[in-house]
């Protein structure tokens, strides 16, 4: 088809693959822009909640101050679930390993631990914003 003699497997996997993702392409993307030509304004049941959705989209979120409390209770939990990940981490260095496979081990669990202590330490009431 192309003039070429023989392809390898690999080529001919790489080939396929791109056929695939070009078949794709073409037959998907080609039926969603092909939806467009039967679509009928005029009885569309959900044009009202259509309009309402990106209405509300548009519309800018404010959070009330009660919100600060529960983002501050959620950093605390997920602080301290990090804070143990981190320590089952450093459990994990007992594990039989090379010594710079313990050190991956002491590295990621220093890691963990340090991302869940600023999580808790932000969650403090003292050191919230006013």
């Amino acid at each position: 088809m192309f003039g070429i003699e023989s392809l390898t497997s690999r080529e001919i996997v790489d080939l396929n693959i791109i056929l695939t993702i070009g078949g794709h392409l073409i037959i998907t993307a080609g039926f969603f822009c092909s939806t467009a030509l039967f679509y009928n304004e005029a009885r569309d049941r959900n044009k009202l909640e259509r309009e309402r959705f990106f209405e509300d989209f548009e519309t800018p979120v404010v959070a009330d101050e009660t919100q600060d409390e529960y983002d501050r209770q959620q950093r605390a939990k997920l602080g301290a679930m990090a804070m143990i990940m981190g320590g089952g981490l450093l459990l994990m260095t007992l594990i039989p390993n090379p010594p710079w496979g313990r050190m991956i081990f002491v590295g990621c669990a220093l890691v963990m631990s340090g991302i869940g202590f600023v999580l808790r330490r932000s969650a403090r009431r003292d050191t919230a914003p006013a």
